[in-house]
């Protein structure tokens, strides 16, 4: 898996998110088991509705990685929206 292209890909997708006030953070992209991650911080953002709904962004990453990958990987997530009640 080539780090700095799943790099770049995250980038892409945060420059949207940043315009909103949201932040996206590579977390960990380990080649073993294919598995990218990725945090959402929404602690700047000021308009909730405004940023991209959790499917929506995970469709976004995932194609940008895609655009830069091309094999098998797997996408998750830390998105506090999703969080389940507590």
């Amino acid at each position: 898996m080539d780090q700095q292209a799943v790099a770049e890909a995250v980038d892409e997708v945060d420059q949207v998110m940043r315009a909103d006030g949201a932040a996206l953070t590579l977390v960990a992209a380990d080649p073993k088991t294919a598995r990218i991650e990725v945090s959402l911080d929404l602690s700047q953002v000021s308009c909730l509705d405004c940023i991209l709904p959790p499917a929506m962004l995970h469709d976004a990453l995932e194609s940008a990685i895609q655009r830069r990958l091309h094999s098998e990987f797997e996408v998750k997530v830390a998105d506090p929206r999703s969080a389940p009640p507590t």
